[in-house]
């Protein structure tokens, strides 16, 4: 039977290492870098503030690397003593542009503006929020972060929702943006999410997991409609969003309508020790994943299995798999960029396969009519693998017809240029 963990986009602080630049950075311990910047943020020292420093940064909170002195300074963005993933998704956030200064750089300036710490920061339902344009007023409070109506309709997407209710039946053409884009984009979660939760103006609030399945914010119908916050409902623009959940007949939301919204706020979980100093001092990483060096023996705490149909031209069959879902790697040892867009495993004799970030037939969160998820396999009809085996589950539509890629050595990440 298969066991699955309802667990998404997390995080294990320790083991962090976040891919620039599109290509994932191998967990080395390094020298210190000599390099000093006078710019807050500038850890590499090369004038600028890009996705390097932010690697750099992790692999420094992850005990990877040295800072020299001015590098500390650097990098403690938020100006409380200290180099830490607060600094970190600061930095990510400035990147993105949605942020123009750092506290730190602030404080140093000796403005008149008050140092205060931009992710502590929350914002009252009820209040309306400056932005950069003086004259617009944040349109939601998505976890912290204002998002503005004008960068929203930058990735502007329409689609027919059914919905269904005790009474009645229909469907409407709703304008908006999806979950989806949100959260690749403009919106960085902390490490240890899993889930959210939308309240509307009366008070009611409904919340979903951070996954595909149909209570989760990547859900998506068969026809493709993706959960999304609309701002246009059958041509008529609304003063607040509404969330929108696609129904397709068996999604138990049933087509759910929830609004007008004023905040989206983040459930979070506590991140278990991950110190192994005592007991894998001499331990090997099994795969490199995204420059995140994983161990078997914190993988196999995840452990989970399941019978996997295969096919190819010789024939087909089945097979017992025992391993880890990705979506519980992404869960809690793995933490993307915000502009991931798929992964790609390699093998050892040099084939890759890339599968997106979405629950699609070719992604990384897809799953069958039974359940099955993708995974990293270590044990295969009860035999143990040197290296971790990708499988994909096959319920006979699915075109990766059941997927196996043997003897991994990596997987990195792809991402969407700004």
């Amino acid at each position: 039977m298969y066991k699955f963990k309802t667990k998404f986009i997390s995080l294990a602080v320790a083991l962090l290492l976040i891919c620039s630049t599109g290509i994932c950075a191998m967990a080395e311990k390094a020298e210190p870098t000599t390099a000093a910047s006078s710019v807050i943020g500038d850890v590499t020292g090369d004038g600028e503030v890009t996705m390097l420093d932010v690697t750099e940064m992790q692999k420094y909170i992850a005990k990877l690397v040295e800072f020299t002195p001015e590098q500390i300074k650097c990098a403690d963005v938020n100006g409380d003593g200290k180099v830490d993933m607060l600094d970190v998704t600061t930095v990510q956030k400035y990147i993105a542009k949605l942020i123009n200064a750092f506290s730190a750089e602030e404080a140093s300036s000796d403005s008149d503006t008050t140092n205060t710490d931009l992710l502590s920061m929350t914002t009252d339902s009820s209040a309306e929020t400056e932005t950069e344009n003086e004259s617009e007023k944040a349109i939601i409070d998505f976890c912290d972060t204002p998002l503005m109506l004008s960068k929203l309709k930058e990735y502007e997407t329409s689609a027919t929702y059914e919905w269904k209710s005790e009474d009645t039946e229909g469907e409407s053409v709703c304008v908006g943006i999806t979950i989806q884009d949100i959260l690749a984009d403009l919106v960085t979660l902390p490490g240890n999410a899993d889930g959210l939760t939308f309240i509307a103006e009366d008070g009611f609030s409904k919340t979903f997991a951070l996954n595909g399945s149909t209570s989760g914010v990547f859900y998506s119908n068969k026809a493709r409609v993706r959960v999304m916050l609309a701002w246009n409902v059958d041509g008529e623009d609304l003063s607040k969003l509404r969330l929108i959940v696609p129904y397709d007949g068996t999604n138990p939301n049933k087509g759910s309508w929830v609004g007008p919204l004023v905040k989206v706020v983040v459930n979070t979980h506590d991140v278990p020790d991950t110190d192994t100093s005592t007991d894998t001092e001499t331990e090997d990483a099994i795969i490199d994943f995204c420059g995140t060096p994983l161990l078997l023996s914190e993988l196999e705490g995840y452990e989970t299995s399941a019978i996997y149909a295969w096919k190819s031209k010789g024939g087909e069959g089945e097979s017992e798999c025992i391993g880890i879902t990705i979506q519980d790697i992404l869960s809690d040892f793995v933490m993307l960029p915000g502009n991931a867009k798929s992964l790609t495993f390699t093998a050892e004799d040099g084939y890759s396969k890339t599968l997106d970030l979405n629950s699609s037939a070719s992604g990384v969160f897809y799953s069958n009519d039974a359940g099955d998820r993708v995974m990293l396999a270590w044990n295969v009809d009860d035999e143990d693998l040197s290296k971790l085996r990708l499988i994909i589950p096959f319920d006979g539509t699915n075109p990766n017809k059941g997927s196996w890629i043997s003897s991994l050595v990596k997987v990195t990440v792809n991402v969407t240029e700004p």
